[in-house]
């Protein structure tokens, strides 16, 4: 037998285990909360821009996105080997600005939800949007309120901002201070 594939298979396992485990819990709130909406008038669907000549996505994907996403996700964290206590984290904390902005807008405090929008956008100067725990924790606390599609896409657009700001425009800029440093 292959050594290389006894190491292989012993690291393979848990990331397999991790991912199927985060699918089911993901997908027993998405059931939770559709047959919840399902009895409270219907499954929602949500306008893209909130305008009703864009079109309409229904909470219904949120089944199929959002265990995916889980499963997908899930294995990249394991893979990772980032410290347990720094994805809760930065997981929570993302959760926490999907769940704010989501509130100011539901509350209709359309200041509140610029302001925590812009500290979004913001938060891509620093913040790696861009890993898995960030992106699944702003697509959660987003996807009650705008479903999981929209979610998806927000937290797209800012985790590729944060990916071209932190992995291609400050790499250069260091270099270029370093050069100028040297001389």
């Amino acid at each position: 037998m292959n050594h290389a594939m006894i190491g292989r298979s012993a690291t393979v396992y848990p990331t397999t285990k991790w991912r199927v485990v985060a699918s089911l819990v993901v997908l027993a709130l998405v059931l939770a909360h559709l047959s919840w909406e399902h009895t409270h008038g219907g499954v929602k669907s949500h306008h893209f821009l909130q305008r009703a000549d864009m079109p309409a996505m229904s909470n219904w994907w949120n089944l199929l996105l959002l265990p995916v996403l889980a499963w997908w996700l899930g294995g990249r964290v394991m893979m990772s080997g980032r410290c347990w206590q720094r994805v809760l984290l930065g997981g929570g904390m993302a959760v926490f600005a999907g769940i704010a902005l989501s509130s100011a807008f539901l509350m209709g405090w359309e200041d509140a939800a610029a302001a925590v929008f812009g500290a979004l956008i913001l938060s891509t100067l620093v913040a790696p949007l861009f890993r898995s725990e960030y992106f699944f924790g702003l697509v959660l606390g987003l996807t009650a309120t705008f479903g999981a599609v929209i979610a998806l896409t927000l937290a797209s657009v800012l985790a590729a901002i944060a990916w071209a700001l932190q992995r291609g425009l400050y790499p250069v800029v260091e270099r270029l201070w370093r050069r100028m440093r040297s001389r």
